[in-house]
């Protein structure tokens, strides 16, 4: 979500999300006391009228749509907007994220597994808030590795199955959904690297587990 003033004094919105199986909402327009209405075209090519109300919540926006069906022609069937939209810290925006991410690679690479850890644990605790599902299962599974090579096995497998992929036990699985796990197709396109990392990482702290006892 971005507001912003524009040359006519006017002020400005623009909300981008996405949502499950990579659907989307894109919508713009002018906020007027508390009400914004759109001046964009919809996503099926008609200028439908969506307006929507901006509330605070101390230091956050809570985002409703008003005029619901006008709103959902700016959304991909399994995309939204609504919600409560807050501004994230520094280090918590994408280029504060990718940098820490980058200390952390840097940390690993030169075997300093102790400071690697505490790098991406306090990313996790500042941030979790301001990343997908799919980024905290990224971050986790580096986070895992080097719980691997600081020989923290059991931490390690505590990380692993803090994630999505830990729920089920293999691809088949987490393709046909038969566990409850279930993801739409581009979901599952995006996320099945990360899932393969998962279960590699797990072997490895459960076989380095098994052979500590």
């Amino acid at each position: 979500l971005t507001i912003r003033s524009d040359g006519h004094n006017r002020l400005t919105f623009e909300i981008d999300s996405i949502g499950g199986n990579c659907h989307l909402c894109g919508v713009s327009g002018v906020i007027s006391g508390v009400i914004g209405r759109s001046d964009s075209w919809a996503t099926d090519g008609s200028d439908s009228k969506c307006e929507i109300s901006f509330s605070a919540d101390h230091s956050a926006l809570v985002v409703h749509p008003i005029t619901t069906e006008e709103c959902r022609a700016y959304c991909g069937m399994r995309a939204g907007f609504d919600g409560t939209y807050r501004i994230p810290p520094t280090a918590c925006t994408s280029v504060g994220r990718q940098k820490t991410r980058d200390s952390f690679l840097k940390l690993y690479r030169s075997r300093r597994y102790v400071q690697a850890i505490e790098t991406l644990q306090e990313l996790i605790t500042q941030c979790e808030t301001f990343m997908s599902w799919m980024e905290m299962d990224q971050v986790r599974n580096d986070l895992a590795l080097a719980q691997y090579h600081n020989g923290e096995f059991r931490q390690c497998l505590a990380t692993l199955n803090s994630t999505l992929a830990a729920k089920v036990k293999d691809e088949e699985e987490l393709k046909s959904g038969n566990s409850g796990v279930y993801l739409p197709p581009c979901d599952y396109d995006n996320y099945i690297e990360v899932a393969k990392s998962t279960w590699f990482n797990k072997a490895l702290c459960t076989r380095a587990m098994s052979k500590k006892r």
